[in-house]
């Protein structure tokens, strides 16, 4: 049972998480949003990496991302993290 219950929790937070960058309400996350949410952060001007990073969740490269694409990222990155080795 706990297994499933995070299971469910993780797109829940996801979805707040991505609701949060998205400063403008416009379903989605643009460079300008991400990069102001990583200052918030108190990561500085990451600018190269980030627009590399950026480009590289964009999968279809319309210049934003879509919930769709930002949880791939991130639910890939949880689940490699959390891997048994």
């Amino acid at each position: 049972m706990q297994a499933l219950t995070r299971v469910c929790i993780i797109p829940t937070v996801l979805q707040q998480v991505f609701d949060y960058l998205d400063l403008d309400r416009s379903g989605s996350v643009d460079l300008v949003e991400l990069r102001e949410a990583i200052r918030f952060a108190g990561y500085g001007d990451q600018n190269r990496q980030l627009v590399q990073q950026f480009n590289f969740m964009d999968a279809n490269n319309d210049g934003t991302l879509d919930f769709e694409e930002f949880s791939k990222v991130m639910l890939s990155d949880i689940f490699s993290t959390f891997a048994p080795s």
